[in-house]
């Protein structure tokens, strides 16, 4: 039997799907004792998550959490590889996380752990159709998936919980981890959809609805325990555009060469 499970998140918010996700990882794995690894204050894509990551962390206390570790905010804002990377090397470091469980589209660990081996390795047919590919003008999302079909591997680039979890496999398999994977078949609502399904609603459509005011229409959708948190701290929801006067502050009193120091600004982007 495993003993510890480790869950990488970012609850931005904590809600019904993340609640069910560690009861059913907990089942499936038989673990006793839950560690997550979670993004702080700033959260992938560089935005600011809803609520600072105390709030966030007491939300994954309540539901079934054991630990919450912080990922550390180089990794958590980083691409979707090292985001992964972080968080398995921080897990790796507590020396008792036995498994990992992620979400996915797919739901079939074997399908997954063969696209992340697949892109290990990155032989020389696939790189020349990734360099094709990109130079047409497509992202490294859909350059690297449509390279990856020209091999006969379905990597699709819609199907954003799968390329995580690919990432997530990739990582153990670079730090020689011992931990064994899992993964949950993704239920009900996609990843960012604006639509709900019975209890269910994502992260995204909460934000929204946490934004505008909509404190009482959340409470179906998230445990009582994150409701009433999320009610004593509506007034302290961090918005992207209450940064905006301190970027350009920053932007307009910075050379060239001082922003080019900062991690991710390259390419001509300073």
């Amino acid at each position: 039997m495993l003993n510890t499970l480790g869950i990488i998140a970012e609850y931005n918010p904590f809600h019904n799907g993340h609640a069910l996700h560690i009861n059913k990882s907990k089942m499936l794995t038989g673990a006793q004792d839950v560690i997550i690894v979670m993004s702080g204050n700033f959260v992938q894509r560089g935005e600011p998550a809803i609520f600072d990551k105390y709030v966030r962390a007491k939300m994954a206390l309540l539901n079934g959490a054991d630990i919450v570790l912080e990922l550390p905010i180089y990794c958590a804002c980083a691409s979707s590889y090292y985001f992964a990377l972080g968080a398995v090397k921080i897990m790796n470091a507590t020396g008792i996380v036995d498994c990992i469980c992620f979400g996915s589209e797919s739901g079939d660990i074997a399908e997954l752990e063969s696209l992340s081996r697949m892109l290990n390795i990155e032989t020389c047919e696939f790189k020349r159709g990734l360099k094709y590919f990109l130079s047409q003008g497509m992202s490294y999302p859909s350059a690297r998936a449509r390279s990856a079909k020209r091999l006969g591997y379905d990597l699709r680039d819609d199907k954003s919980n799968n390329l995580l979890g690919i990432e997530y496999l990739r990582a153990l398999h670079d730090t020689d981890s011992q931990m064994k994977s899992f993964t949950i078949k993704r239920q009900n609502t996609e990843h960012d959809s604006l639509v709900t399904e019975g209890n269910m609603a994502t992260a995204l459509l909460l934000r929204n609805m946490i934004k505008q005011g909509e404190i009482n229409e959340v409470q179906r959708y998230v445990p009582l325990t994150v409701y009433e948190l999320i009610k004593k701290n509506a007034k302290k929801v961090v918005q992207l555009n209450y940064f905006s006067d301190i970027i350009q502050y920053i932007i307009k009193n910075s050379t060239s060469e001082k922003l080019s120091r900062i991690l991710d600004i390259n390419e001509g982007l300073e």
